[in-house]
């Protein structure tokens, strides 16, 4: 019911008190699960750095020795500028991967994107040390060069994207930003990773190094499944953690009474009952 009181005209003013806006999901959220959100953090880490070694070890490779390798009948600076333009492929590849896994991961879940573009990643650069020379397989060699690059870069897209999106979800307000610069702390850590190999096959005499010592590194891609599984497991198995805890707080909070078109029209203020 309103209040009346009387103005200073002599008329009568009544006031109808107006219910505050609900509170905000994100202030009523529930604590977050710290298991959930160690597993996300050690997961996104781990999952970049994979990522990232995948991609550093074909740009050194790019740079000295697949000129040789794959564009032998080319001149030394055409074979380079080849090499290089084969590199590019895969980052044009990664927006492409990232818009296409990106509604999978919204209606499957983030963990169904982390398994799938890191195992994509690990045996499309798993198949890099697998394919023929240019002297052995000829034009053909550099052609499924360019279509493994691109099957590596397009499912790079997806994966730095899919451990942003996860840990800026399942982190707490104020900490967001904190736990989702660990993403970028495993893709340093995976450039470094991937140039330590480098350094270390290089070392090999020449001969080995053109034979068959590229193709270690590309081996050694895979030669660590535990990483990518374990990376795979930690990852929560939730479409979306603030949504889940959204549900979870709507669903705790008590129902508030609502009042029925039919009363709203009776109670308002000059309706006629």
């Amino acid at each position: 019911m309103g209040n009346a009181s009387v103005n200073g005209n002599g008329e009568t003013v009544t006031s109808t008190p107006v219910a505050p806006p609900p509170a905000r999901a994100d202030a009523v959220l529930p604590p977050v699960d710290q298991k959930n959100l160690r597993r996300a953090a050690w997961a996104g880490g781990i999952g970049t750095a994979l990522e990232n070694f995948d991609f550093t070890i074909y740009g050194t490779a790019s740079a000295i020795i697949f000129s040789k390798i794959f564009f032998s009948d080319l001149s030394a600076a055409s074979g380079m500028l080849a090499s290089f333009g084969v590199l590019f492929i895969g980052f044009g590849a990664r927006p492409i991967g990232g818009m296409f896994f990106s509604k999978y991961g919204d209606r499957l879940g983030r963990k169904f994107v982390m398994v799938a573009t890191l195992f994509v990643m690990g045996t499309a650069t798993f198949a890099i040390g697998l394919l023929p020379t240019y002297a052995m397989a000829g034009i053909w060699s550099p052609i499924l060069l360019l279509m493994i690059r691109f099957l590596q870069g397009f499912g790079a897209g997806a994966e730095q994207a899919s451990g942003i999106v996860l840990l800026t979800e399942t982190a707490p307000k104020g900490k967001r930003g904190r736990y989702s610069s660990l993403v970028f702390v495993g893709a340093a850590a995976g450039a470094a990773m991937g140039a330590i190999v480098w350094i270390l096959v290089q070392m090999m005499p020449k001969a080995a190094l053109l034979s068959y010592g590229w193709r270690l590194v590309f081996f050694s891609s895979i030669s660590s499944p535990s990483l990518r599984g374990s990376s795979a497991a930690r990852w929560p198995n939730l479409r979306s953690s603030r949504s889940s805890r959204k549900r979870a707080s709507s669903r705790s909070r008590p129902r508030q009474w609502r009042m029925s078109s039919s009363t709203a029209r009776s109670t308002w203020p000059g309706s006629s009952s």
